[in-house]
């Protein structure tokens, strides 16, 4: 991916293709840290995650289907998302 932070439309043409990727998220994204608070629309800002550098979660970002890895670096949170 380029060093722009990560569109939904990035995601899905990344993952039609079989491919894994990393990307960087905005501070104010969406963030459900089950699949229960996902149906249930409880998100949490990816700032306020605390993630200590490279520690990743489970997760599931606001308006996209896929689960996904956000995990911590000294930059900025990033997400890691792969094929099911």
């Amino acid at each position: 991916m380029d060093c722009w932070f990560a569109a939904k439309e990035n995601f899905e043409f990344i993952l039609k293709k079989n491919k894994h990727f990393v990307a960087a998220l905005k501070n104010n994204r969406l963030v459900a840290l089950s699949l229960d608070d996902k149906k249930q629309g409880r998100f949490t800002k990816v700032s306020e995650l605390e993630l200590s550098d490279k520690q990743a979660v489970r997760g599931w970002l606001k308006g996209f289907d896929e689960e996904v890895r956000p995990f911590g670096g000294s930059l900025q949170t990033k997400m890691a998302a792969r094929q099911h």
